[in-house]
């Protein structure tokens, strides 16, 4: 493949990576146009004895006990490119030659008006296919990001510097209360980035911790329990247990350190879903020492909430209300901040969607004409397509833009893209401040499962190419998460 550009290196933004872009300005005339890095990486499992001192580490591996899920430099089998607002190349300006950094300084100048760039990755190695990844963002959400791409490079193969994931859970980690009413029927108990566990009795309540735990363990207290499935409610006590109180239930001490509860503040506050119904993947969270914990689960629309702010110094309190469209059966994942009242949870307006299909509708060679929602509705869109080339291989597509419902399908510079029936598509639409860095990674990694990305399990609604962070700016993002309101629906042809 001909090396058409190499770009100059800036040093990467630390951190999230998300912000605005740099750019030099001097003298007089226009400012420049700022520009972007992203950084290219492969994300593996290995056992953690493996990983470098300094290398990156993103989580524990659930699927291989004893691995985690670390990150190498990418640097070759792909390119970037940029396009036209119709998806075509600009073809003078493809970087194919990654330097071994891994790193690709993007120009927004190069970008025309509402158009976009893409990672294109060439999967010429599985099989001797030449299948094509493409992750794409238009031009007015360009930022810093660190990408995965589903290949590992030969080239460099070096790791990726960063922190390492650190939470080393133990099965046998137990807390104990002093049981507070005679009512209770279950304990929850809930560690930092909302790990839950839980039973019936004040002693040994398991936690999913470490046996050297850092952080405290909030436990709350519910008056009813019911089962197949469980599910627990009510809930009426609370209490954070110091983490130097976690001990081992094989070998608990003789003399168990049992922290006393407090009465929540108030209970029975409701939650009222318009245009949806709430599933049993929803909860209540809040934020404690810069950690997220879950206050609460809830499994349907007469769920009540309890809130306590007297005796409780959280910072922030956010729910998760999800669940299914009354209409159109669209999935949707709401976040509302909460303060101790009844909560309204509505989204827009939206309906069916089976007639969405690639056609050639727009000014575009194929575009993605949605159907049950108004783009003026939402600020941000998540379009993903499975398709095949002419050569029947794969050929898979992401592309984060504003709303719209005739978005254009980006062109390869390698292969040619076929309209067939049989072509999935996912539409994902969110509305947030897209002002807010937090809330539109949220939405961009929304779709990157990490586990499924080392198991190579294309499943639905996972991307394989895109925006992956690590652990300490998650967690961040999260806590700041619970602050703000956001709507994100998506739902799927075929």
């Amino acid at each position: 493949m001909k090396n058409n550009k190499v770009l100059p290196l800036v040093a990467l933004i630390s951190g999230l990576l998300v912000g605005c872009g740099g750019g030099g300005g001097g003298g007089g005339g226009a400012p420049a146009a700022p520009t972007y890095t992203w950084q290219f990486v492969h994300l593996y499992s290995d056992v953690k004895s493996s990983i470098g001192a300094g290398c990156s580490i993103y989580s524990d591996d659930q699927t291989t006990a004893g691995n985690v899920i670390a990150a190498r430099i990418a640097d070759e089998g792909f390119n970037v490119l940029y396009h036209n607002a119709d998806g075509s190349v600009i073809t003078e300006e493809t970087i194919t030659d990654i330097p071994a950094t891994g790193k690709v300084v993007i120009d927004s100048g190069l970008i025309p008006d509402n158009g976009y760039v893409s990672l294109e990755e060439v999967v010429g190695g599985l099989g001797n296919r030449n299948d094509v990844y493409m992750f794409t963002v238009q031009k007015d959400l360009m930022t810093n990001l660190v990408l995965n791409v589903r290949q590992q490079a030969n080239r460099s193969n070096n790791c990726y510097q960063g922190e390492q994931f650190n939470l080393t859970l133990s099965d046998n980690a137990a807390v104990a209360v002093a049981q507070s009413s005679v009512d209770t029927s279950y304990y929850q108990s809930s560690y930092v980035n909302s790990l839950v566990s839980g039973r019936e009795l004040s002693a040994n309540i398991p936690v999913k911790a470490p046996l050297v735990g850092t952080k405290s363990v909030l436990v709350t207290a519910f008056d009813t329990l019911a089962s197949n499935p469980q599910e627990y409610e009510e809930l009426k006590h609370f209490t954070f247990v110091p983490s130097t109180s976690i001990y081992d239930s094989t070998n608990p001490p003789t003399n168990l350190p049992s922290v006393s509860m407090q009465d929540v503040d108030v209970d029975g506050l409701n939650i009222i879903p318009n245009g949806f119904s709430i599933d049993n993947t929803s909860n209540v969270e809040l934020a404690y020492g810069n950690d997220v914990y879950q206050w609460q689960p809830l499994y349907n629309n007469a769920t009540t909430l309890s809130y306590s702010s007297s005796n409780l110094s959280a910072t922030s309190w956010g729910v998760k209300a999800n669940g299914i469209s009354t209409n159109g059966s669209w999935s949707v994942n709401t976040l509302k901040p909460f303060s101790g009242v009844d909560l309204n949870v509505s989204i827009p307006s939206v309906s069916d969607f089976s007639s969405t299909a690639v056609d050639t509708s727009c000014t575009a060679d194929f575009c993605v004409s949605s159907a049950g929602f108004t783009p003026s509705d939402f600020d941000l869109q998540r379009t993903h397509v499975r398709g095949v080339t002419s050569l029947n291989y794969d050929f898979y597509q992401t592309i984060f833009a504003p709303a719209n419902a005739n978005q254009a399908l980006m062109k390869s510079s390698v292969v040619t893209f076929q309209q067939v029936s049989s072509d999935r598509i996912e539409i994902g639409v969110a509305k947030l401040d897209l002002k807010n860095a937090d809330s539109v990674a949220w939405f961009m990694e929304k779709s990157m499962n990490l586990q499924s990305i080392v198991d190579i399990d294309l499943a639905n609604y996972t991307d394989v190419n895109g925006s992956v962070s690590l652990p300490t700016p998650v967690k961040n993002r999260n806590v700041s998460m619970l602050s703000l309101s956001v709507v994100a629906l998506e739902n799927s042809v075929n």
